[in-house]
């Protein structure tokens, strides 16, 4: 999924949250355990921490949001 974002849609940079519930808060959404998953996917630039840092650190930004729930579990296919 990662590589189709870069393809189609022409992404410069991808940042990937794993799983959350809408009730916490952002900078607590990430969980530990998703570090050992978040290294096997290719070209992404880091989860929801990395990317509020990048927004906080850049002024011309395009956010786009893409949500897959429940699309798939399976590792290799995110």
């Amino acid at each position: 999924m990662v590589n189709i974002l870069y393809k189609r849609s022409l992404v410069d940079k991808v940042f990937v949250l794993l799983r959350s519930s809408t009730k916490r808060q952002f900078l607590k959404r990430d969980f530990e355990d998703e570090d050992a998953i978040l290294t096997k996917l290719n070209a992404i630039h880091g989860n929801t921490i990395d990317f509020l840092e990048f927004l906080e650190s850049n002024t011309k930004i395009y956010v786009i949001a893409i949500d897959y729930a429940g699309l798939t579990k399976i590792e290799k296919l995110i």
